[in-house]
C-alpha cells in the first residue's frame, strides 16, 4: 500500500465521526490495540 493508498484509508477510517472528541476516542482505542514499547525504547 502506498502512502496516498493509506491517507485515503485514514481518511475514510476517522470520516465516520462528526465530533472531533469520537476521532480522539477511536485514535485511543487504536493506541491500546499496539504493543507495548520495549524498556530500552523508552
Amino acid at each position: 500500500m502506498d502512502i496516498k493508498q493509506t491517507e485515503d484509508r485514514i481518511v475514510r477510517e476517522f470520516g465516520i465521526f462528526e465530533d472531533w472528541t469520537e476521532k480522539y476516542k477511536h485514535l485511543i482505542k487504536l493506541g491500546d490495540k499496539l504493543d507495548p514499547l520495549p524498556p530500552e525504547d523508552h
